[in-house]
């Protein structure tokens, strides 16, 4: 037993720490802790609609648990790109990271929002059905963002203004970003949702 304590001590847990501060692993932890207060709400609307079972209501509590839990996916499309760019200290770039999340999100979940056939923000895609899909896209925008945070059109000494600098810089990143999802899913035809069943939800 106490070998088995020794081990724990020097050898499982040093390794542990470094993963647990390993920085993808720290933004996907935060940007699940995030969106915490949204699922939280969205549980409490859902257990609302228990009521609509036995009282007639002028309203539904469907609709305001489809604008939290049934928002999840998109809050993490952002929010992954985000916290990367804040740990990895690129913060002129990281709302720009996050858009640029946002669209790829909605570039891969096109499909499935076709195949639906629903108007609007009724898909599914849109929560917890898409989380797997958000997690991917924003993992792909963190490391483009991450290869060409640093990179400039302009010398450091350049007379152009910093905001037209960051402009012009964020061009290249963002146009890998939704030339390269226009190319996977509208070209090569790829629905990430569909793949995702396959691998890990169907028997």
């Amino acid at each position: 037993m106490q070998k088995l304590i020794n081990w724990l001590e020097t050898s499982f847990q040093p390794k542990m720490n470094k993963i647990n501060h390993n920085v993808w692993v720290v933004t996907l932890k935060d940007s699940m802790l995030q969106i915490l207060p949204f699922i939280l709400l969205g549980s409490i609307f859902c257990v609302g609609t228990v009521i609509e079972s036995f009282i007639t209501l002028p309203f539904s509590f469907w609709t305001p648990f489809g604008w939290t839990m049934g928002m999840i996916s998109v809050l993490v499309a952002f929010l992954i790109p985000f916290n990367f760019c804040e740990k990895k200290r690129l913060r002129k770039q990281r709302i720009i990271a996050g858009c640029s999340g946002l669209i790829l999100f909605f570039i891969s979940i096109t499909p499935e929002i076709v195949a639906e056939g629903e108007p609007g923000f009724g898909s599914s895609a849109f929560g917890a059905g898409g989380m797997f899909c958000a997690m991917l896209t924003g993992v792909i925008v963190c490391i483009v963002f991450n290869l060409f945070g640093k990179f400039s059109f302009f010398k450091e000494d350049s007379a152009i203004p910093d905001f037209v600098r960051q402009w012009f810089d964020a061009l290249l990143p963002i146009g890998i970003i939704v030339f390269g999802g226009f190319l996977i899913v509208q070209v090569f035809n790829v629905n990430y949702i569909c793949l995702f069943d396959y691998l890990f939800i169907s028997p």
